[in-house]
């Protein structure tokens, strides 16, 4: 009897060292992933000359990560991870990893978007190609410039090969869905100033993807945006009036512009992208305006530069 005891326990014990060994073996042909990302830190705006600088208000911040990391070798169609997280104003400021364990060897497609405007957490792999082609519209554009909503970025990386038994790092340049349109007017009269007729014209686009688009930018740019009364510009340290627009990318259909009257009766136009070039989302155009004393000369001054970015990673367990 006892014999048939003891047979008994090394039969219960023999499939529990067998799924060890497989498990062990598991881990040793799986691989770690772990991705590095670009967002900006919050940091205070720096002069138009240092060509770098932080974000103007706490939409611009990552305020909410998430990565999706979708298995399609073989024929397979699944999600692996759907990882996300929160971020406290500290966070913002900080380095950190996002570290993938007991990845199978496969091919991968990893898609990453910051401030997401729709809940992916449920999320099934069929509607991935539906994510990809995800449309913001001009409502979410006007609730990121009414401070309710923080600006989405996005990017994907496709058809990555993991290795079994590998260390892989990879880096996913977040791109912001908006362009920013930025003017700084500031006034070395000596004197008080106002301005009237300020105004930016075909200036956005209707509606835009939340990824980069594959190839042209096909939306166009219309429509005017105006500030509606006098503005002020005093002396000393209130000699600075900024506004800042966040608009969709798109090709002028005709120039983008921007209008202002000053002194009363004169109006000055610039014409900052002619008819037939793009505006780019993820792109920063900085127009400054200097008022000068008599005989009431308007210096202007703007570039087209990339929006800065610092890296950031975000750490997974």
């Amino acid at each position: 009897m006892k014999n048939i005891l003891r047979c008994v326990a090394w039969a219960a014990v023999l499939p529990l060292l067998a799924a060890c060994n497989s498990d062990e073996e598991a881990v040793k042909d799986s691989a770690t992933v772990t991705l590095s990302f670009t967002a900006r830190a919050n940091a205070p705006a720096a002069p138009l000359a240092s060509g770098e600088e932080g974000p103007e208000n706490v939409l611009e911040a990552m305020q909410h990560l998430r990565i999706i990391m979708q298995r399609v070798d073989d024929g397979r169609n699944e999600i692996l991870f759907n990882y996300t997280r929160d971020f406290t104003a500290e966070d913002q400021a900080t380095s950190a990893t996002v570290t993938f364990e007991g990845v199978p060897a496969g091919t991968y497609n990893f898609y990453a978007i910051a401030n997401e405007p729709t809940d992916n957490s449920s999320i099934a792999p069929d509607g991935l190609a539906t994510l990809l082609n995800q449309t913001l519209n001009d409502a979410l554009r006007m609730s990121i410039l009414n401070g309710k909503q923080a600006i989405p970025a996005a990017c994907v990386l496709k058809d990555v090969t993991v290795p079994s038994g590998t260390n892989q790092n990879l880096t996913m340049e977040l791109i912001r869905a908006v362009a920013k349109l930025r003017v700084r007017i500031i006034n070395e009269t000596g004197g008080d100033q106002t301005l009237t007729g300020i105004a930016w014209r075909n200036y956005t686009a209707a509606s835009t993807g939340l990824f980069p688009p594959d190839g042209e930018v096909t939306a166009t740019l219309d429509g005017t945006n105006e500030w509606e009364n006098p503005v002020p510009i005093g002396t000393g340290a209130d000699n600075t009036w900024q506004w800042t627009r966040y608009v969709y990318e798109g090709q002028c259909t005709s120039a983008l512009t921007f209008s202002a009257e000053w002194p009363a009766g004169t109006q000055r136009t610039i014409t900052l992208k002619k008819a037939g070039d793009v505006l780019q989302r993820n792109t920063l155009l900085d127009l400054i305006i200097t008022l000068e004393a008599a005989p009431f000369n308007m210096t202007w001054t703007y570039r087209v530069v990339p929006w800065e970015e610092v890296e950031n990673e975000v750490e997974f367990n």
